[in-house]
């Protein structure tokens, strides 16, 4: 009888600290069948961004958010669950997708400024994941486009922690193939009107 309880009791702690540890993870991955979304997550927010095979679509690089009701990962499920019918723009407990990014910038998308006017690159076109560990994700999302016979290219560095909100967004830009240390390039991000600052 001892034995029995013995043997519950670690049991129970063992998937006690196995839920803790899922709890409070970071995670992030292209998602190849959501047309090619890349989401990242922690503990308290989810987002993403629209991938190669929304190229033709009215998505471009801007950045949606999905609000979380709970501290477990929730991607892969969402995206299961979609794919089954539930939508994630619903919410079913554990939070849902209410922001409709279109070709606004939605929650992080960059843009340049350029003769008074701002211009979006499309989708991504590559992503690769540097870090995917329980602390801390880290990848990069390329964005190709031209414009006004200038070809310009935007590598987005993005990492995301646990415990916090935000991620933190480090991004390089070239023009014509050269880096854009010494040709400057002015951006815009939208404020809550989704108006260029």
């Amino acid at each position: 009888m001892k034995r029995f309880r013995y043997g519950a009791l670690i049991m129970c702690l063992s998937l006690s600290a196995e839920n803790t540890a899922s709890k409070s993870a970071t995670f992030c991955r292209l998602v190849p069948e959501r047309k090619d979304d890349f989401a990242w997550e922690n503990d308290k927010i989810a987002f993403r961004a629209y991938g190669p095979a929304l190229r033709k679509s009215k998505e471009n690089s801007g950045i949606d958010c999905w609000l979380k009701r709970v501290n477990y990962p929730i991607i892969n499920k969402w995206y299961k669950d979609s794919a089954a019918g539930k939508s994630y723009h619903k919410d079913h407990g554990e939070g849902y997708d209410p922001y409709k990014v279109g070709d606004s910038r939605g929650c992080g998308g960059t843009a340049l400024w350029l003769n008074g006017h701002m211009i979006t690159s499309n989708v991504f076109k590559k992503s690769k994941v540097l870090k995917n560990s329980g602390h801390e994700s880290v990848f990069e999302l390329t964005y190709d486009w031209d414009h006004a016979g200038d070809k310009y290219q935007e590598i987005k560095r993005i990492s995301i922690k646990t415990g916090e909100r935000l991620f933190k967004t480090v991004s390089s830009f070239r023009k014509n193939g050269e880096v854009a240390k010494n040709c400057p390039l002015p951006l815009a991000w939208p404020n809550n009107q989704h108006q260029a600052c």
